[in-house]
C-alpha cells in the first residue's frame, strides 16, 4: 500500500525531535541566564543603593546631631548671656574666649562639620571655629554676610529647621542657622565633605552628587555642575541616564534639607566590567551546554542514523532487485547487530527461492517448449510422409530418397534439445523444405529472401520459418500455378527497444474471411482444436520464450496472399542465455 503525504525517516524524526528539545533547552538556559543576569545587576543595584542609604543615614546622624547641639546651645552655657550684654569688661572677654574655645572643642568631635560660629547682634562680635585654614575664607565670608544683612535687616533670612546650599566665591556650602535670643548659631560644611564619603566606594568608581531643589546639583569639588537631570525616584528600580555615557543613577533623600537628596552616577561600563566574571561563567556554561548537545546528536546519528541509514539503503537496493546486499553484523549496538544479522539472513534466503523458482521456471519453460516441439513434429511426419505417398504413386525414387533424408535430419532438428537457432541455420531448413517441395510440384514454387547480411548472427525459434513455409506449400500450392514465397527480415525500433521484424508472405489465395477474424481474435490461437495445430504452437512457444514482448499478425496482403508478420526482440548468438527468461 503506498502511503500518501510526506513521509521523514526515522533518523530525520528523532534529529528534528532533538534539535526541538535542544532549542527548548538553550531558550530556557538563556531566559535563565537573562534572569541570572537581571538578578545580578539588580543585586548590584541593591547593594549601591544600600550602601548610599548607610552612608547617608550616617551623614544624617551627624548632621542632626549638629543641629540639636545647636538649639541646646544656650542651655548648656551662660556665656552667650554675658556676650550678648556686651559690656565689654573683663566678663565679655572671659565669656568670649570661653565660648570660642567651646566651639572648636565641640568642633573636633564632628567628623562631617568643618566650622562652627555665633553672631551676638548686640555686639555684632562674629564667634567662630574651622578645622583648617581652608576653613577660614568660609567664615571670613559668612562674617561679611551677617553683617551685611543685619545693617539691612534680613538677617531672618538665614534662619531655617533645614541646612541649604550657600556660595562664597564660587565654592557651596551646606549652611544650617538657628536663633536663639539675640544671637545667631549655625555651622557649615562643604559639599565635597559629605560627597567624598560615598565616593570612597572600592568596587566601582561612582560620581557623587548632590541635587537641591532639582536645578541645583553640586559635585564633589563643592562647585555647581552643569548637568541637567531630572530628579529620579529614590526607590530600588534600576534607573538608567545618558550624559557623556550611560549611567546608573542610585539616590536617596537627605531628611536634612529641605529638598534634595545625595545621588550616585555609577558608568554601565563599570557595573559590566564588575559583572564580567558572571558574564563569562554563563557563557562557559551555555558553551559546555552547546557542546554537550552537539555531542549528543553526533552520538545519536552514530549509533542511530548510520545504522538506520545503512539498513535504508540496503531495503532500496534490495526493491531495485540486488538481492547480494550485505549489511554488517558487528555494530555498536546489539540491536542493530540482530536486526543486521536477520535482515541478511532474509536476503540470502529470499535469493535462495528465488534461484529455486528461477531453476524450477526454466526446468517448466523448457519442457514445454519441448513438448510444443514434440507435438509439432507428428504434425510435420504426416505432412512428409504424405508428401512421399504422392512420389510414390509418381515413382519418383530419387525424390523420395532425398525426402527421406531430409525428414531424419529435420527430424532430429525439430527434437533437438535447444531454444534458439541462427537465423541462418533457419534459413537453410526452409531452402532444403523447399527444393524438395519442387520435386513434387514442379515449377510451381518461387523462394524470394530479402534478409540483410549483418542479420545472419541473430537468433531465433527454431522451426518459426519453416512451419509458416511448410503451411504455405501444404494449403496454396497447386500444380500449374506459380507460387511465390518471400521472406523478409529487417530490425525496428519499437518504444526505444530494438526488435526483428519476420515478415513471411505468398501469392495465393490469402485466409478466408472467417478464418481471418479468428486469427485476429486470438480464437484459434487460445483454443484446442485439432486444426491449425502450427499456428497455434507458434504463438504459444512465442509466449513462453519472450512473454509479451512480441507479436504475431495474421492479413491478406494487397495484390497478394496470406501475410504473417512476427515481431521479437533483436538477439544476437552471444547474448542468447542473457535473454532467457
Amino acid at each position: 500500500m503506498q502511503l500518501t503525504g510526506k513521509n521523514y525517516s526515522l533518523i530525520h524524526r528523532i534529529t528534528s525531535v532533538c534539535i526541538i528539545i535542544y532549542c527548548a533547552l538553550l531558550l530556557l538556559m538563556l531566559l535563565n541566564n537573562g534572569y541570572t543576569i537581571s538578578v545580578m545587576r539588580q543585586n548590584t543595584y541593591n547593594q549601591l543603593h544600600d550602601m548610599l542609604v548607610q552612608e547617608n543615614r550616617q551623614i544624617t546622624t551627624v548632621l542632626n546631631k549638629t543641629s540639636s547641639y545647636l538649639a541646646s546651645f544656650s542651655l548648656k552655657t551662660a556665656n552667650l548671656s554675658t556676650v550678648e550684654m556686651y559690656r565689654q569688661d573683663s566678663n565679655y572677654y572671659t565669656a568670649l574666649y570661653k565660648l570660642k574655645t567651646e566651639l572648636s572643642s565641640t568642633l573636633t568631635s564632628m567628623s562631617l562639620i568643618q566650622g562652627l560660629f555665633i553672631f551676638p547682634t548686640s555686639s555684632q562680635q562674629f564667634i567662630h571655629a574651622f578645622k583648617s585654614i581652608s576653613d577660614e575664607t568660609a567664615a571670613h565670608n559668612l562674617r561679611s554676610q551677617f553683617r551685611a544683612a543685619y545693617q539691612t535687616g534680613s538677617l531672618d533670612q538665614y534662619v531655617s529647621r533645614y541646612w541649604y546650599p550657600v556660595q562664597f566665591d564660587g565654592h557651596y556650602y551646606l549652611v544650617h542657622v538657628l536663633k536663639i535670643g539675640k544671637s545667631y548659631i549655625g555651622a557649615w560644611t562643604d559639599f565635597g565633605k559629605i560627597l567624598s564619603c560615598i565616593e570612597d566606594t572600592p568596587s566601582l568608581k561612582p560620581t557623587a552628587l548632590y541635587i537641591y531643589q532639582k536645578d541645583q546639583i553640586y559635585d564633589i569639588n563643592s562647585e555647581k555642575t552643569d548637568y541637567i537631570i531630572s530628579l529620579p525616584d529614590t526607590d530600588k528600580k534600576i534607573k538608567s541616564l545618558y550624559l557623556d555615557h550611560y549611567y546608573w543613577v542610585v539616590g536617596v533623600a537627605s531628611p536634612y534639607t529641605k529638598e534634595g537628596g545625595i545621588y550616585l552616577l555609577v558608568r554601565y561600563s563599570e557595573v559590566t566590567q564588575r559583572l564580567a566574571a558572571n558574564y563569562i561563567f554563563v557563557f562557559i556554561i551555555s558553551t559546555i551546554f552547546l557542546g554537550i548537545a552537539l555531542a549528543a546528536i553526533r552520538v545519536i546519528r552514530i549509533y542511530l542514523g548510520r545504522p538506520l541509514s545503512k539498513l535504508q539503503n540496503s531495503l532500496t537496493s534490495l526493491r531495485n532487485g540486488d538481492f547480494s546486499i550485505r549489511l554488517p553484523e558487528e555494530e555498536a549496538c546489539n540491536e542493530f547487530a540482530d536486526v543486521n544479522s536477520a535482515f541478511n539472513q532474509m536476503v540470502e534466503r529470499i535469493e535462495n527461492l528465488k534461484i529455486s523458482i528461477y531453476e524450477e521456471k526454466l526446468v517448466q519453460q523448457k519442457t514445454e517448449m519441448q513438448a510444443l516441439k514434440n507435438q509439432i513434429a507428428p504434425h510435420f511426419l504426416i505432412n512428409c510422409l504424405n508428401a512421399i505417398y504422392h512420389m510414390a504413386a509418381a515413382k519418383k525414387n530419387d525424390e523420395i530418397q532425398g525426402m527421406t533424408v531430409f525428414l531424419g535430419d529435420h527430424l532430429r532438428y525439430a527434437l533437438a534439445d535447444v531454444s534458439t537457432v541462427l537465423l541462418q541455420e533457419e534459413l537453410d531448413k526452409v531452402r532444403n523444405y523447399v527444393a524438395l517441395s519442387k520435386a513434387r510440384f514442379p515449377g510451381c514454387i518461387e523462394l524470394f529472401l530479402n534478409i540483410p547480411e549483418h542479420l545472419s548472427n541473430v537468433v531465433i525459434l527454431p522451426m518459426i520459418l519453416l512451419f509458416q513455409v511448410e503451411n504455405i506449400i501444404k494449403y496454396e500450392v497447386v500444380n500449374g500455378e506459380i507460387t511465390e514465397i518471400h521472406i523478409d527480415i529487417y530490425t525496428e525500433n519499437r518504444d526505444e527497444n530494438k526488435m526483428l521484424h519476420l515478415c513471411i508472405w505468398d501469392t495465393g489465395n490469402g485466409y478466408a474471411p472467417e478464418i481471418l477474424s479468428q486469427l485476429r481474435d486470438k480464437k484459434m490461437l487460445s483454443q484446442s482444436t485439432g486444426h491449425n495445430i502450427g499456428t497455434r504452437n507458434t504463438y504459444q512457444r512465442l509466449h513462453l520464450m519472450y512473454g509479451n514482448n512480441f507479436s504475431l499478425q495474421f492479413s491478406n496482403r494487397e495484390n497478394a496472399g496470406a501475410q504473417i508478420d512476427i515481431c521479437i526482440p533483436y538477439q544476437e548468438a552471444d547474448k542468447t542465455k542473457e535473454s532467457l527468461p
